[in-house]
């Protein structure tokens, strides 16, 4: 994180100071301005650095339930109550772990949206050819003559451009369905 937020700095012209960053991410590679992929990578360590931290505090909670739970009629009242304590802290860091794992799929999908797209084939784009852009993923349904251009328009739909003829949607000749970050 701090050697891509020391680029994105540069590039902007500022002096990074790096105050104990240490975090990692698996995909450190936005577009867009130098200021929005330093949000997004900020944006991107934040919820790393959170999910990390929920993890690890589940394991003890699930490690003391076990030893609760493997007790039987041998544990107190006051261990049988903390059973259900125990299951309402684990339950509550499971679903933040799950509304970060949908921030990070909603990041990854603007991160995706904001890409350029512009594929320029001189020949054959070949039937069965799998195109992945943002969430969406083309399947070509039938082989199409080059020259030709893919690409999206304002609204992010993807179209085709054959032998400098009509656009028209990719949809036409391409199976398109949203698939998950």
């Amino acid at each position: 994180v701090a050697k891509v937020a020391q680029q994105l700095a540069g590039q902007m012209g500022l002096t990074f100071e790096n105050n104990g960053v240490t975090g990692k991410i698996n995909d450190p590679y936005y577009y867009g301005s130098a200021r929005s992929q330093m949000w997004a990578l900020a944006k991107a360590a934040r919820i790393a650095e959170l999910a990390k931290e929920l993890a690890k505090r589940i394991a003890p909670l699930e490690d003391r339930q076990l030893e609760i739970a493997g007790r039987g009629l041998k544990a107190t009242a006051a261990e049988k109550e903390s059973l259900t304590e125990l299951a309402f802290e684990i339950a509550e860091a499971r679903r933040r772990l799950r509304l970060l794992d949908e921030k990070r799929t909603e990041l990854l999908v603007h991160a995706g949206s904001s890409r350029m797209v512009k594929v320029e084939v001189s020949k054959l784009l070949h039937a069965g050819t799998t195109i992945l852009v943002g969430n969406r993923e083309a399947r070509i349904t039938t082989t199409l003559k080059g020259p030709l251009t893919l690409g999206w328009d304002e609204n992010r739909n993807l179209q085709v451009r054959m032998a400098g003829g009509r656009v028209q949607e990719l949809r036409e000749v391409a199976s398109v369905r949203e698939v998950a970050a």
